[in-house]
């Protein structure tokens, strides 16, 4: 979301200040993992998985905001459609493949807990503190990718209305976000085009 956020700005210093925050996003991420690989060395060879594609996913996005920051949005928007969608796919791939292999692997070692309650409870916390800390991690980056896609369609119609069409409708100008905001303001553009029109014919 910050990153769409970071595309859509113009203004430099908001620009560096929405960067310094996907950088602390970027080191919650990064503990989250490693906490999870200490508590469940059994894990560790899927976690550092989880790394590869996640620093992966930080280069396509590193692009983008060198574009934002040099004022390129469609760079910036190529990259995140292009390069950094298909690699956040495959990341939330393997993060889902890997909670359920945890998911499951707590399942079994629950039914073999009645034999030793000690082992079940350790396995149970080291899966819990997994499955908690790729939920996070999960969920950050599903919070950046919701706006992305309204962005598109908002650049889409921005670019369209710059082109003349006024009838068009603006997508997005009934949501409660800062894309619903910049969708408000593009809408009144084109409420403005239609009104001078309106008095240019008359």
């Amino acid at each position: 979301r910050v990153l769409n956020l970071m595309i859509a700005e113009a203004d430099e210093a908001t620009i560096r200040a929405m960067q310094r925050e996907l950088g602390e996003v970027r080191g919650q991420v990064r503990e989250r993992l490693a906490a999870a690989a200490l508590a469940l060395p059994a894990a560790a060879a899927e976690v550092r998985a989880i790394e590869a594609a996640f620093g992966r996913v930080m280069e396509a996005t590193g692009e983008a905001e060198r574009a934002a920051l040099a004022g390129d949005r469609e760079a910036a928007l190529r990259a995140v459609q292009e390069r950094r969608r298909p690699l956040y796919a495959e990341l939330r791939r393997t993060m889902r493949e890997l909670v359920e292999r945890v998911d499951a692997s707590a399942q079994r070692a629950a039914g073999e807990a009645a034999a030793d309650a000690g082992a079940a409870w350790w396995t149970t916390l080291a899966a819990s503190v997994l499955g908690a800390a790729l939920s996070a991690a999960l969920a950050l980056w599903t919070m950046q990718a919701g706006v992305s896609r309204p962005i598109g369609h908002l650049d889409r119609r921005m670019r369209a209305l710059a082109e003349g069409d006024k009838e068009s409708p603006v997508p997005g100008a009934g949501r409660r976000d800062e894309v619903g905001r910049m969708a408000e303001a593009v809408e009144g553009f084109r409420l403005a085009a239609v009104e001078q029109d309106r008095m240019a014919a008359a």
